[in-house]
């Protein structure tokens, strides 16, 4: 796929980074590295949990502003196309274009699993950890011949290859093991045994995993203990010094170590417990709610909004509640007002005429509130509709009764006037 110019030099940009995705700010990914094209055969745009997971920090994606927040800290995904496949590297926002850019490379560690996925040299970047691999098994004279088959060198070069591991595999756990992360990161052998950590996990003395309280290394032990060898990814939650921590772990048999990324989620875990206090006390509430996200498209109504509406949550989610709800007597400057200020993440109170599922119409008074992070981000709207259809009407014929009486009145004045 070929990209505009406006967003950056696709020849350059494949020269350097060959395993670089794309996405745009409808969390659609939208180009690949030509390297990364031979291993995924991607063909049209896709939505990034489709394409890939991101197994740390671990995350869920819901937003572009959600990808926009990994900036700067290294990311690892695994693609869906094969489960195998680990790709490690970073976020880069770009702001003129409004898309974030993955540069990273993927996690190999032999010979072997490069031409399992039928590459050769030319498919990665000349500053690449992996190009050591070829150079370094073959007597370190650089060649760009492409990846040699024949399988006599090929049992060479992975004899040489077998010394070279160590070293490459520290060019990975560089980043990997930063000290610079707040997260902890930790590798440990299929005995439980430490073998590396970053500066985030020497911190933990403690962890509390499924309601039992265990000493770091003895955590360690039972990790390696219950792991399933039929599984190479799984993930599980623990706290550790006050802090709640999302876990999981990568085992690689054929490396003889597992690495688990842990993430702290104390605040998301608040969060939740908030909101999950708040939808108890929403969902009995006799006015209508609706929680969108920060694109205005619906995460969740309460019980009333489907009574008032006739919509159920399973016809309407995902979608703009304007795009069912308002129709041809809906005040278009009332529309306007509420796009304007979802856009600049404020709250609006108005009047609004909807339609419900049958086509009849009703009026609800609307409040809407934007929820923010603790960084100041915005990650949901909240509005709540109040049915005023009643009232409405009886403005109506107050209106009508109020008219009427003025006509009487200039009525009978005419008369008495008409009389003298």
């Amino acid at each position: 796929m070929m990209l505009s110019p406006q967003s950056f030099n696709e020849i350059q940009i494949n020269r350097l980074f060959p395993f670089y995705i794309l996405i745009n700010k409808y969390l659609n990914v939208i180009a690949l590295g030509k390297s990364l094209n031979k291993l995924c055969d991607f063909h049209k745009p896709q939505n990034i949990n489709q394409f890939f997971s991101i197994s740390s920090p671990q995350t869920s994606i819901k937003s572009f502003n959600d990808l926009i927040s990994l900036q700067d800290q290294l990311i690892v995904i695994n693609l869906s196309s094969d489960k195998n496949l680990i790709l490690r590297g970073q976020l880069e926002y770009m702001e003129h274009t409004d898309e974030i850019l993955f540069l990273g490379s993927p996690c190999f560690s032999s010979i072997e699993q490069i031409a399992e996925n039928n590459l050769a040299i030319d498919d990665f970047a000349k500053n690449d950890p992996l190009v050591d691999l070829f150079y370094g098994a073959q007597n370190n004279t650089p060649k760009n011949e492409g990846f040699v088959e024949d399988e006599e060198v090929l049992a060479k070069l992975e004899k040489k290859n077998s010394l070279l591991k160590v070293e490459n595999k520290d060019d990975y756990d560089r980043p990997l093991f930063s000290k610079q992360s707040l997260d902890p990161n930790i590798r440990i052998d299929f005995q439980g045994d430490l073998m590396h950590s970053n500066s985030a996990a020497s911190h933990l003395e403690f962890i509390t995993y499924e309601g039992k309280t265990y000493l770091i290394h003895l955590f360690y032990k039972l990790i390696a203990a219950i792991i399933d060898e039929k599984k190479e990814k799984w993930s599980f939650e623990g706290s550790a010094n006050g802090k709640d921590y999302s876990f999981v772990c990568l085992a690689f048999h054929k490396e003889g170590y597992i690495n688990m990324y842990a993430r702290d989620v104390t605040k998301q875990k608040k969060y939740q417990q908030e909101l999950e206090k708040l939808s108890i006390i929403v969902k009995e509430t006799m006015n209508a709610v609706i929680i969108t996200d920060v694109e205005g498209n619906i995460e969740w109504v309460n019980k009333a909004f489907e009574e008032f509406s006739g919509y159920t949550f399973h016809d309407i989610k995902g979608k703009s509640p304007g795009s069912f709800l308002q129709g041809k007597e809906t005040d278009l400057e009332t529309i306007a007002y509420m796009r304007q200020q979802i856009k600049d993440s404020k709250p609006f109170s108005c009047e609004v005429y909807n339609y419900n599922k049958t086509g009849k119409g009703y009026w609800v008074k609307l409040k809407g509130q934007p929820v923010f992070d603790e960084n100041g981000k915005t990650i949901n709207f909240f509005a709540i509709q109040e049915d005023i259809t009643e009232i409405k009407i009886n403005q109506q014929l107050l209106q009508g009764s109020e008219k009427k009486y003025r006509d009487l009145i200039d009525n009978t004045q005419v008369s008495h006037l008409q009389r003298t």
